[in-house]
């Protein structure tokens, strides 16, 4: 009965998220490609005998997904690779602290998409993997609980090495991305020279800042060269147009992503690649702006107008920047501009 009630529950909650993710699973760049396969290895892990209890590594068919896609898919994939372990292989599982488990490493593993959080990821995925061991042990550390959590413990170890070997896979066109021989960069150079120069420079800039953070900084220079593709189309929504152009390229979804939020100023940036190049058009097309016009500003009068105001109004509240990332920023925006207005006294 108890079985029973467990599958009804879960299909209950997986109908929920299909609903709610079938597009986000369905149009993804990598569908086709690593997270498939990734996805295939899943299923094989999870009815595969013999593995040791409680190291979950077909986890990765939903933690891989939580990453490229978002942690709602990651979520679903989860828990139906999950509800197959339980019918083929572990009836006796507790399904609940599975599920848990399962949720709780798909939201850790978003963060992997920055470097400098991995350590972070893999130390909270350890202290989760131990309390839930014990939990499932009634807190009791007798030698078969012992066994447990050394498996538990190098299993995840495991299974997020598995992630990230799958993330780098998914995200090696990048350096295909960033190229400036695309036929839609082309295409811009030719009909509309100064928004391909203006996108160059953003382009440029954004990835130097994304080093200064560790950000990453192939995905700031795709996304500037891009964030203005839209112009092609001489169409007033020419975030929407952009967007609709870089999607039939079949462009990763992070890259949109950071486009459409870099252009769409109602919206709070939600990566720091999209708040690094929020902030860097911002800087770049305001400097632009006073170029034409004929107007000199020095570059602190810059660099304080165009960060404070996005600071005091919560727009990077959701991007992931710290503090120390924002003074960083600062710092390396103002040696930047610095150099920019020099050039122009001397120009002069």
């Amino acid at each position: 009965m108890e079985m029973c009630f467990q599958i009804v529950l879960l299909a209950g909650v997986l109908l929920v998220f299909w609903r709610l993710k079938k597009e986000v699973l369905w149009e993804k760049e990598v569908k086709k490609t690593v997270l498939l396969g990734n996805l295939l290895l899943s299923v094989v892990l999870a009815v595969l005998p013999g593995l040791p209890a409680g190291v979950p590594l077909y986890f990765v068919g939903g933690l891989l997904p939580a990453v490229v896609c978002d942690v709602g898919a990651g979520i679903l994939v989860t828990e139906v690779l999950a509800l197959l372990h339980l019918c083929v292989i572990a009836p006796e599982i507790n399904l609940v602290l599975f599920l848990l488990e399962g949720m709780i490493f798909s939201m850790l593993a978003v963060w992997l998409r920055e470097k400098k959080s991995i350590p972070r990821v893999l130390l909270s995925a350890e202290i989760i993997a131990a309390v839930l061991t014990l939990m499932a042990n009634k807190f009791r550390l007798h030698e078969a609980c012992r066994k447990e959590l050394f498996w538990q413990l190098t299993g995840t170890l495991l299974l997020f090495g598995m992630v990230l070997l799958g993330v780098h896979f998914c995200t090696r066109k990048r350096a295909q991305e960033a190229s400036y021989d695309s036929d839609l960069l082309k295409r811009l150079e030719a009909e509309l020279p100064k928004v391909y120069e203006h996108s160059v420079r953003v382009a440029e800039l954004s990835a130097k800042a994304a080093e200064a953070v560790e950000a990453d900084a192939k995905l700031c220079r795709a996304a500037g060269l891009y964030h203005e593709i839209g112009r092609l189309e001489q169409n007033k929504e020419y975030i929407t147009e952009g967007l609709r152009l870089l999607e039939a390229q079949k462009l990763p979804m992070r890259l949109l992503e950071v486009v459409r939020q870099t252009g769409n100023k109602s919206e709070a940036p939600k990566s720091p690649e999209a708040a690094i190049l929020r902030l860097t058009e911002s800087i770049l097309t305001t400097l632009e702006f006073l170029r034409q016009n004929g107007t000199m500003v020095s570059a602190d009068k810059l660099i304080e107008s165009n960060l404070r105001v996005p600071l005091m109004k919560g727009m990077l509240d959701e991007s992931a920047l710290s503090i120390k990332d924002y003074t960083t920023l600062k710092r390396f925006y103002l040696s930047e501009m610095s150099k920019e207005t020099t050039k122009s006294d001397m120009q002069k």
